[in-house]
């Protein structure tokens, strides 16, 4: 499911739709969600390994937890992250694919957030 307007306009209506994948009951289908404004996809994803696709027209990532995680990793990014616990949501910003490879992503538990970023045309 897309949804537009999400993320634009005021912060405190991007937190709670944000904050409503971790709830019932969109957490069930969470990685089915992404939110899409001029500059940014967002998407949610759960426990397990995961792909980001290379996209030529994002070439930005920011990556973190929403909630607690347990040896969350990033591999095959610009900067790639060791497996490392996180206790309150965390975000890791700024970072970019490498040689238009896929990112990998992965946990044990917890919610992961993916933001392609692009800067403004």
């Amino acid at each position: 499911m897309t949804v537009y307007g999400a993320t634009g306009g005021r912060l405190d209506h991007f937190f709670v739709n944000m904050y409503a994948v971790l709830k019932t009951p969109f957490a069930s289908f969470k990685e089915q969600i992404k939110f899409v404004d001029k500059q940014n996809i967002v998407r949610f994803f759960g426990k397990g390994r995961h792909l980001i696709s290379y996209n030529s027209d994002y070439k930005y990532l920011g990556i973190g937890a929403l909630t607690e995680v347990k040896d969350f990793s990033i591999k095959n990014a610009k900067y790639d992250l060791a497996p490392v616990d996180l206790k309150v949501p965390t975000m890791y910003s700024s970072n970019e694919y490498l040689r238009q490879q896929a990112v990998k992503i992965s946990c044990k538990f917890g919610v992961l957030i993916v933001i392609n970023s692009r800067d403004k045309k």
